[in-house]
């Protein structure tokens, strides 16, 4: 079943075209890693199936409805948003960082379950040492942690809730976490899509997309290439090769999908 449905998307800056894509969808309950190289338009992408860019009003639609429909406070307990940088500006104690993600909850029956959901998301991402920690004092991988739990909370009304109709934007969540954090984030996100969630996340490493996603969608200048299962991918690199300008090789051991250049870039 489709989710969200883009159609003629057409984002542009300074008469410049940030991002076009005359097509794609992103099915519920998968989740589509969105890879390229640097300046393809991948978090212009994010941005608009946030609801965030005016131009892209138009062009985006959740379950056949136009997203520009939506208020905010509908469209916060539908959708939840991790951007590359986000600075804790202010001191907070982690248990309070994550609560923030309750806001859209604050005059409806689901508040008296803050406390739940509270919990469990310290619990399943390993966050207790620190509940009452300033966030601040945190390495960067820790509070990235402090950060997907909040926008979980924001998606949970609470624990007995469905996450199907809902969707997770991440923009490059591996960043600052180490090899076991890594892994372990995307074995949370195969158990949410398993919840119903749809999430689309913005991948540096297109191995992990290979290895953890259900769609890849590869964008290369601004422009969307096409939409491929990782199995497709593995069997056909082609794409990849045209996407990056790089002779990609891809290898598979253990049912783990590896990527490695084959020639040599010269300056």
């Amino acid at each position: 079943m489709t989710l969200l449905t883009v159609t003629e998307l057409h984002i542009t800056k300074q008469q410049k075209t940030l991002l076009h894509i005359p097509h794609c969808t992103f099915t519920t309950a998968q989740h589509t890693a969105i890879i390229g190289p640097n300046g393809a338009g991948k978090s212009t992408l994010l941005t608009a199936l946030a609801g965030g860019n005016r131009q892209s009003d138009p062009a985006i639609f959740y379950q056949h409805q136009p997203l520009s429909q939506f208020n905010t406070q509908t469209l916060a307990q539908k959708r939840a948003v991790l951007n590359q940088h986000h600075n804790i500006a202010f001191p907070i104690s982690v248990e309070n960082l994550i609560a923030l993600g309750r806001e859209p909850y604050r005059y409806t029956d689901n508040a008296k379950h803050n406390t739940s959901v509270i919990n469990h998301l310290i619990t399943q991402f390993q966050l207790e040492p620190y509940r009452h920690r300033n966030a601040q004092t945190l390495s960067g991988g820790e509070q990235h942690r402090a950060q997907i739990a909040r926008v979980l909370a924001q998606l949970l009304p609470n624990l007995d809730s469905t996450l199907e109709g809902k969707w997770l934007l991440l923009d490059e969540p591996t960043n600052h976490l180490d090899l076991r954090h890594q892994h372990q984030l995307m074995h949370s996100l195969k158990t949410l899509t398993a919840k119903g969630l749809t999430i689309i996340s913005v991948l540096h490493d297109p191995a992990l997309a290979l290895n953890h996603a259900h769609q890849i969608c590869l964008l290369k200048n601004g422009n969307y290439y096409n939409s491929y299962p990782p199995q497709q991918l593995a069997n056909n690199v082609q794409p990849l090769n045209q996407i990056y300008d790089l002779s990609l090789e891809i290898h598979i051991h253990q049912g783990a999908y590896s990527l490695y250049p084959t020639c040599t870039i010269t300056e």
